[in-house]
């Protein structure tokens, strides 16, 4: 389940920095409606690959606090 997140905070990572450079590649009307998607989505990505690796770390903390590493 964990990995399934961290795959999809991958791929909207990587669309959202995709429609950000094809958004400010272009001068067309749906340009700045293209950049806030982008921006969208790439904070989207950012925020669930940062709480995938906050609690990956702490499950690692716990982890090594139970076998007294």
């Amino acid at each position: 389940m964990r990995g399934l997140g961290l795959v999809f905070g991958l791929i909207v990572l990587i669309a959202g920095a995709a429609l950000l450079d094809s958004g400010v590649a272009n001068t067309e009307a749906t340009q700045s409606v293209t950049i806030i998607a982008g921006a969208a989505f790439l904070s989207l990505g950012a925020i669930i690959i940062w709480n995938f690796l906050k609690d990956w770390w702490g499950w690692r903390r716990e982890y090594r606090r139970y076998r007294n590493e």
